[in-house]
């Protein structure tokens, strides 16, 4: 898993990258992610699917929306 504090991260090689080659999010990794570093999560850990299944939908709309607008959309989200 790519891990790490403030500035450490660790090289995954791909085969060990839980998803397919055409996913963008490493959803089990950031479902992890979203639980450790939100305390709402981490009280109740089925938002971070809810917040998992909005950015999908983000990504999702990223032809009709364009680029520029999903990746504000997205970062509002992070």
């Amino acid at each position: 898993m790519v891990a790490g504090a403030a500035s450490h991260w660790e090289y995954a090689p791909a085969a060990d990258v839980p998803r397919q080659a055409g996913e963008v999010m490493v959803e089990p990794w950031l479902r992890l992610a979203l639980i450790r570093l939100n305390p709402e999560i981490a009280n109740q850990p089925d938002r971070a699917d809810e917040v998992i299944y909005a950015l999908r939908a983000i990504l999702l709309a990223v032809q009709a929306d364009g680029l520029v607008r999903a990746n504000e959309n997205f970062m509002d989200w992070l």
